[in-house]
């Protein structure tokens, strides 16, 4: 009978200690995994954000600097119009022999083109810088801009260079070059369809052999007819070089930074501005993340459809020096007037550090209070234990002395009375 009392009374002790033991662990385990899901998410937000704020940053910058250079295109254009026009009327008298050279594909065909007179004047063909030619010298003087003169070779409208002070890499004036109507892949060129309509043309546009931010005007006779144009621009890489430094000098997290990408045509999937530059001009259009996924032309083909639309990307990345593939979350942005693609890129493990840290110190908590749990539990049985004993021991001698009374051994009764 005591023994079954001892046992029910410890069965008791242990099971209730069991379910507070456990219970209390499985709450601290919930708390500690909501806290981890928890700044996942703040952390995964925060890092989004991040990148989000610096390639729009970046976008702002590009679209600040396009915004300034066409203002200054504007009254550069208006400088060139003034000088054009105040010599008079603009007219076409016979034709001259060129070998014109498209700008694109540098296709030479030899052709008859109508020869432009500006007030009696007639644009001399001249190479050479050290010879001044009439007009695009005077407007370059004045506005630090490169101008040509254009004159509208043909029916359909390709604009042939007969004066200009844009510089061929063998250091001649560009003349005999000449902008197709259409361009090579059979689109409509922007500036030439801009200018036989009669209007003016501001933006980016490829210029002999690279990029420049332009400015185009027609050249009209007295009946209205659109028989030319005439151009200031500078360079596209003027504007390049103060935003380069400012992208290079952009860190995200530990490892991460800002490029750019071509989004459209030659360039198009090519690094334009690279970590630190070392990989600008390559060609990553084909590039394939650790999972054999083609991400570059993921994150061209998606942002290019929405052009100033922030979107976010995740690819696996595996650098040389790293031991394994990194996940990496980029925000990209598609600015369509210089035709870049801006990323800015984290890995996620760098984002994911603080929280790798807090989770370690958490699970730490749960092995302490396990360990601390189990230290109580232990003590907490053997206390039961003393306890059930000194309550038992009274119990165990009084059933002893009435199972002798019963028997009618009176002595052993008595014996058991007097024990203390």
């Amino acid at each position: 009978m005591a023994k079954s009392i001892s046992y029910r009374i410890n069965s008791l002790v242990v099971g209730t200690l069991s379910l507070l033991v456990i219970a209390f662990l499985l709450v601290l385990y919930i708390l500690v995994n909501s806290l981890i899901k928890f700044s996942n998410q703040t952390l995964e937000k925060q890092a989004r954000k991040e990148v989000s704020e610096l390639a729009k940053n970046v976008y702002n910058l590009v679209d600040n600097s396009n915004e300034l250079s066409k203002k200054m295109l504007a009254v550069w254009l208006n400088t060139a119009k003034e000088i054009v026009h105040r010599n008079g009327s603009i007219s076409l008298q016979g034709t001259q022999r060129w070998t014109a050279i498209n700008q694109f594909t540098n296709e030479p065909i030899e052709v008859e083109v109508p020869n432009l007179v500006i007030l009696g004047t007639s644009i001399p063909k001249i190479t050479s810088f050290d010879v001044k030619v009439p007009f695009v010298d005077e407007i370059t003087s004045l506005t630090n801009a490169t101008a040509t003169i254009f004159v509208k070779m043909n029916a359909q409208g390709d604009m042939l260079r007969i004066a200009t002070t844009v510089k061929k890499k063998n250091g001649e004036r560009a003349i005999g070059t000449y902008i197709p109507a259409k361009n090579p892949d059979g689109k409509d060129n922007p500036v030439v369809s801009t200018i036989l309509q009669g209007n003016e043309y501001f933006g980016r546009a490829f210029v002999v052999d690279q990029w420049y931010i332009t400015a185009y005007a027609p050249l009209k006779t007295t009946s209205g007819q659109v028989v030319g144009m005439i151009y200031v621009g500078i360079p596209q890489k003027v504007f390049e070089d103060g935003l380069r430094k400012v992208i290079y000098a952009i860190k995200v997290g530990e490892t991460g930074y800002v490029y750019v990408l071509g989004g459209s045509g030659k360039e198009k999937g090519h690094y334009i501005i690279s970590k630190e530059g070392k990989r600008d001009g390559e060609d990553i259009w084909n590039s394939k993340d650790a999972d054999g996924k083609l991400f570059i032309q993921e994150i061209v083909n998606e942002t290019t459809a929405k052009p100033g639309e922030i979107m976010f990307f995740q690819y696996s990345w595996k650098n040389p020096e790293d031991p394994a593939p990194r996940t990496k979350i980029v925000a990209a942005v598609y600015n369509k007037d210089w035709d870049w693609v801006i990323g800015a890129g984290i890995y996620e493990d760098e984002v994911f550090l603080v929280r790798d840290t807090i989770k370690s110190r958490l699970y730490s908590i749960i092995y302490i209070m396990l360990a601390i749990s189990l230290a109580i539990y232990i003590i907490a049985i053997i206390l039961s234990l003393q306890i059930s004993k000194r309550i038992l021991g009274p119990i165990t001698r009084a059933a002893k002395i009435a199972e002798a009374i019963g028997n009618g051994d009176f002595q052993t009764a008595t014996k058991l009375m007097e024990e203390k």
